[in-house]
């Protein structure tokens, strides 16, 4: 039967299986690539950009710690500046917080990011706040002593070079 062929016709069969099997190849490449596509996307949303949310939430911890500790050798004049600003320090993280609680969490991520919450509002509550409120009052010595005290211990839990979510 195949004797009976053109070699015009042999050469359009084979030229055709080619660009049949090139065609089919291309797909499934295009068809992968939209999967891989979709998987980084995915590694993008969830894991990227919730490490960049966690790494803020670090850095503004420890701005307000060191701003804190800053002030209370500091001038008691500029103590309501450093209110405000450690203040507003906090609500944003707060927000950034809320942002990665958000995304997509594992299981164990859950648990620790639960578990560094609670260090968090520990931190705020016990530590930032008795501060905030005797430098609004200018008690700059009781403010001092806050800082040595509650604030260096309840720091350490959320402190950026030591953070226990992480593990």
């Amino acid at each position: 039967m195949l004797k009976n062929l053109t070699i015009k016709t042999r050469l359009v069969f084979v030229i055709s299986l080619l660009c049949l099997i090139a065609l089919v190849v291309g797909l499934v490449g295009l068809r992968n690539l939209g999967v891989t596509n979709d998987a980084l996307k995915t590694v993008y949303n969830d894991r990227l950009v919730a490490v960049g949310q966690l790494s803020e939430v670090l850095t503004l911890i420890q701005q307000n710690q060191t701003t804190l500790s800053k002030a209370a050798s500091g001038a008691p004049e500029q103590l309501p500046a450093v209110v405000a600003e450690v203040e507003q320090r906090i609500l944003a993280v707060s927000a950034k917080w809320g942002d990665y609680m958000a995304t997509y969490l594992t299981p164990e991520e859950k648990v620790l990011a639960h578990t560094f919450a609670q260090h968090r509002t520990k931190f705020v509550e016990q530590g930032l706040t008795p501060v905030l409120a005797a430098f609004r009052a200018k008690d700059l010595p009781g403010g001092v002593a806050h800082v040595h005290g509650a604030l260096s211990q309840t720091f350490l839990p959320v402190s950026p070079s030591r953070p226990t979510f992480w593990r």
